[in-house]
């Protein structure tokens, strides 16, 4: 998977309407910019979300994880693709929000969100 590809996976799921005001960016501005701790294999590379250069920490670790839980990060749990649909899951810890959102290939091109579960733990 290449890193712009999931760049575009994170930014369709984060900016969907179910997800997106979780991240309080208009009230909460000392939320931007996005911290994001990466544990998948898969670079993210360099992100914008809100209009700002997210914050990518690459190969995080459960501690990171364990250590962020009070903070307002987004934890990249897993990604899957295969070469019609793909499948994205990411924590919002600091709002007890987990995203599973699939994706389908369109036109042999670009990529859609198909299903988006955005639910509060």
């Amino acid at each position: 998977m290449t890193e712009a590809l999931l760049q575009d996976f994170l930014t369709q799921a984060v900016m969907h309407e179910t997800v997106r005001p979780y991240f309080h960016v208009d009230s909460r501005p000392e939320r931007l910019p996005v911290t994001v701790l990466n544990t998948t294999p898969s670079a993210v590379g360099s992100l914008t979300l809100f209009g700002t250069p997210a914050v990518v920490h690459e190969g995080a670790t459960a501690a990171d994880v364990d250590s962020s839980q009070d903070k307002a990060v987004l934890v990249l749990d897993s990604v899957e693709m295969d070469e019609s649909t793909a499948r994205l899951r990411f924590q919002y810890p600091i709002e007890g929000l987990a995203v599973d959102a699939t994706f389908a290939r369109q036109d042999n091109a670009s990529w859609t969100i198909t299903t988006i579960d955005a639910a509060e733990q």
